[in-house]
């Protein structure tokens, strides 16, 4: 939650280029969370997926990196021919990483 807040607040989709170094900042911030901070925010176990493009650069897997280590319930899939847009190239992996969300979910639960 305190990564999207911050992300929200800091990203300025208006400037093209600037936005992107927006975004930088805003995983620079995450990385630079305090050690006991990230602790507590690993003892989270909200599901989190993330879909790669198989592509990417080393910056972006390492912010997605930076991403996963936020749950102990978390993991990565690499999306095979797709780029930035996933949810356009392969909607079967979006689909199937959102139906794997709620089944965790209703599997401890929740409705």
């Amino acid at each position: 939650m305190w990564l999207e807040r911050h992300f929200f607040e800091t990203v300025d989709f208006n400037k093209g280029p600037a936005m992107m170094e927006s975004c930088r900042g805003a995983f620079a911030a995450l990385r630079q969370t305090p050690s006991e901070t990230k602790k507590q925010e690993r003892a989270t176990t909200v599901p989190i997926i993330a879909l790669t493009a198989d592509d990417t650069n080393a910056e972006e897997r390492q912010q997605q990196a930076d991403l996963l280590r936020l749950s102990q319930n978390a993991r990565q899939i690499i999306a095979v021919h797709s780029g930035h847009f996933v949810q356009l190239d392969r909607p079967d992996l979006v689909i199937d990483a959102i139906r794997q969300v709620l089944q965790s979910k209703r599997g401890q639960g929740a409705h």
